[in-house]
Parts: structure tokens; sequence; C-alpha cells
């Protein structure tokens, strides 16, 4: 192979990769962001309010509850953002991390998750109140399908915990 042939065929490999990474760290900023825009509101879909068939009058009283709730959960993660960021520029030091430092920072991450999660069974206490006993269970189960589906996509498990999945024994 003479070297003109041999150039040409690294600058379209080059050519090649590029293209490949540039399209796969958009293809994942898409993802990302489409996961996070429906994240932690009811409302970031337009499918719930049809699925769950809700009243006008239930619209107007969950509403704010989900411009509340999103504004409290906004404020979380940025904190816990911060928190974990932190956690990983004492990783990236070229000094020696100290554990209790770490250990503090660490602890700090998992009160903010826990008040998040906390905040979210509130809201769904306060929602499953306004929903009638056939929106609950629309609402629950197929939150509950969801979280079996993602736990399988995720874990690459085969096992069906929630039992509405109907997966092959």
């Amino acid at each position: 192979m003479n070297r003109k042939t041999l150039l040409v065929s690294a600058a379209v490999m080059a050519a090649f990769v590029g293209i490949l990474a540039f399209g796969t760290w958009h293809c994942m900023g898409w993802m990302v962001d489409q996961r996070m825009a429906s994240r932690g509101s009811l409302w970031a879909s337009d499918t719930w309010p049809k699925l769950l068939n809700l009243s006008d009058q239930q619209r107007s009283q969950i509403q704010p509850m989900e411009k509340a709730l999103r504004a409290d959960m906004n404020h979380l993660q940025d904190e816990l953002a911060q928190k974990q960021i932190a956690l990983c520029g004492m990783m990236m030091s070229s000094a020696q991390p100290d554990p209790k430092v770490m250990d503090k920072t660490v602890q700090e991450i998992s009160t903010l998750q826990m008040e998040k999660e906390k905040k979210t069974l509130a809201h769904l206490m306060s929602l499953r109140q306004m929903l009638t006993p056939e929106q609950q269970k629309t609402l629950f189960t197929t939150m509950m399908m969801d979280i079996c589906r993602g736990c399988r996509k995720t874990t690459g498990g085969r096992k069906d915990y929630c039992g509405l999945c109907k997966l092959p024994s």
C-alpha cells in the first residue's frame, strides 16, 4: 500500500469515527434531556391526565401541587449535584482525600436523596386522596410496571417483580 492510500484511508477512518462520536454524543444528550424532562412531574407527559381521565376540578387541584413539587425537586437536585460534584472534586484532587470529609459529603448526599424520596411520597399520598379508586389503580399500576420494566432494562434481569408484566417463567 502506498503512502497516499494509507493517508486517505486514515483520514476517512478518522472522519468516520468523528461523525460516529458526534452522533453518539448528541443522541445521548437528547436521551438525557428527554428523561430529565419527564422526571418529577405528572404533567411532563400529556398522556397522564388523559390516562387518568382527570376532571377539571382534579386538574385545578393537582397542577399547583405539581408546580410546588417541581420547584422543591429542582432545589434539592441542585444541592445534590453540588454535593456530588464536590465529592468528585475530592477524588480528582492530587492531595489524599480526607475520609471524614468524604464520609460527611456522602451522608449529605444520602440525606438529600432521602428528602427527595420523602417529598415524592408525600406528593403521591396527597395525589392519591384526590383520585378515585379506579384512577389510583391506574396510576399506581402503571408506575409499578414502569419501575419493574426499568429495573429489568437497567439490570438485564428477567424477573417480573410487579407481577403484572406477565413474563414467561
